[in-house]
């Protein structure tokens, strides 16, 4: 039998996944025909789920100022083109996770349903009673008032039960904000994920479909990631809210509408770009091969049953956030991590004009390890330590993505940088001898390094020149527009 090997599979660091992630994304992308990277990423994606809230690092360490409790819910977004394979991909490796969505809902159907509805008709009916007694000519004030806050309770647990009609969700669909938050209220723990094969519809709410004006609806999405509580109010209608939420994020897109994301500035600068993985697996068309590969059943049967074993363990259970041990030498090394960026990230360094970015990848190297270290140990990941040789391929994991990351930020960033160059310049103008350096960046806002970098590309027309002060002062340093 011919097998067809993953397209590039040297590109993505596979040695960095757990075996059993490994093998199902090795496996999934020989018989979709779509390069491992996709399938790694959706296999980590999809572990991360199944943990929901239920697993956590205490990232403070042992430096107790800093850092938080962070769980393992990742965001990633995957770019493949239509008609390339990233469905079958996709359905592959999340399938079983949407197969025990739909047995929760269908245990829900048999057992707590009836339940739910059954209490419903006796709140309903205590309800009634109430309010005919409430209404009597001959009831005393008091009587009335201890009738009324009868009312008001079966009222509150009426619509507590009323809840409990919408049915458990692992997965939200394309679905409003409002709607999102009910179900996630609905889940252990607030923890829910967000799964699409081709996510279009879910970026077009994401980008205002449903949003006042036209303004971007990402709140959900941040509170989500990062834990925060949520509140929405809406005139006429009782208020929604999540306390710490926990939500997991898989998107599959075409290039253009991720193209879309980046070139809305809300999503970048309110954090939600920045939150994700990015993956661009440039994945091609394929012919079929005269005979196809198929998936070993075995490692399909061992993906299912830990993605079930993480669900029961961890998503599922009565516990959240159970703490994963921490020694100094691993929190270390997401320390230096964290750190080897910091220059880069500063006025003048390489990545300050995507800092944002930059700045969240240390931490999303800690919500991976998490994820690599459940992929690893099964349900016993919260009895057994990190290791280090995890916290070292979660940096390599970030950093491959990274590196992704960047071509794709290259045209903004380009644009960025033409329209900052444009305003120095009009500001120089105004002096052409030249324009202190102290000046421009006191009084316009013009970072030095910046400015520093720019001018070491005679291309781009600015000079800085060093001047000795004639009272004897200390040199000055003068930036001079060449434009014509």
């Amino acid at each position: 039998m011919q097998e067809v090997a993953p397209a590039n599979p040297d590109e993505f660091p596979i040695h960095c996944l757990p075996p059993l992630l490994r093998d199902i994304a090795e496996e999934v992308s020989k018989a979709s025909l779509v390069p491992v990277d996709l399938t790694a990423s959706v296999a980590l994606a999809t572990a991360s789920a199944a943990l929901g809230a239920g697993l956590a690092v205490d990232t403070s360490g042992h430096n107790s100022s800093r850092g938080k409790i962070l769980r393992g819910n990742i965001f990633l977004i995957g770019i493949a083109a239509s008609g390339t394979g990233k469905g079958l991909a996709f359905d592959a490796i999340t399938g079983p996770y949407f197969r025990l969505e739909q047995e929760v809902i269908e245990s829900w159907e048999s057992s707590q349903l009836p339940e739910v509805k059954g209490q419903i008709s006796l709140l309903t009916a205590e309800k009634e009673r109430e309010m005919k007694a409430a209404g009597g000519k001959e009831r005393s004030q008091p009587a009335r008032d201890e009738a009324i806050r009868k009312m008001t309770a079966i009222e509150r647990d009426l619509e507590a039960m009323k809840k409990l009609l919408n049915p458990p969700r692992l997965v939200l669909g394309d679905t409003t904000q409002e709607a999102a938050i009910l179900y996630q209220s609905l889940a252990p723990h607030e923890a829910i994920a967000s799964l699409s094969g081709e996510a279009r519809s879910i970026v077009d709410i994401l980008m205002g479909r449903y949003g006042k004006g036209g303004n971007t609806d990402e709140q959900f999405y941040l509170q989500g990631f990062s834990g925060d509580p949520v509140r929405v109010t809406r005139m006429g209608r009782e208020s929604q809210g999540l306390k710490r939420p926990c939500l997991s994020l898989l998107w599959l897109l075409q290039p253009d509408k991720a193209k879309s994301i980046f070139s809305t500035p809300a999503l970048v600068e309110s954090g939600f770009a920045p939150r994700c993985l990015w993956l661009n697996c440039r994945a091609e068309a394929q012919m079929i091969p005269l005979f196809p590969y198929l998936a070993k059943v075995e490692t399909l049967d061992s993906w299912e049953e830990l993605l079930r074993d993480l669900h029961e363990e961890f998503r599922a259970s009565t516990e959240p956030n159970r703490l994963i041990h921490v020694s100094r030498e691993v929190w270390d090394a997401f320390r230096v991590y964290h750190d080897s960026y910091v220059p880069r990230r500063r006025g003048g360094g390489d990545l300050h004009d995507i800092a944002s970015f930059a700045a969240r990848w240390h931490e999303i190297a800690w919500r991976v390890a998490i994820v690599l270290h459940a992929g690893k140990h099964g349900v016993r990941a919260a009895d057994v330590p990190m290791s280090l040789d995890t916290a070292q391929k979660a940096i390599e994991l970030v950093d491959w993505f990274a590196g992704q990351l960047l071509p794709m930020l290259t045209e903004g960033r380009e644009v960025r940088q033409a329209e900052f160059l444009s305003k120095l310049h009009a500001t120089l103008e105004r002096r052409p001898a030249g324009t202190p350096i102290h000046i421009l960046e006191k009084n316009h806002g013009y970072p030095r390094e910046q400015i520093r970098a720019l001018a070491k590309d005679p291309a781009n027309k600015v000079e800085i020149t060093e001047h000795q002060n004639r009272n004897g002062g200390p040199r000055a340093t003068l930036v001079k527009s060449l434009a014509a």
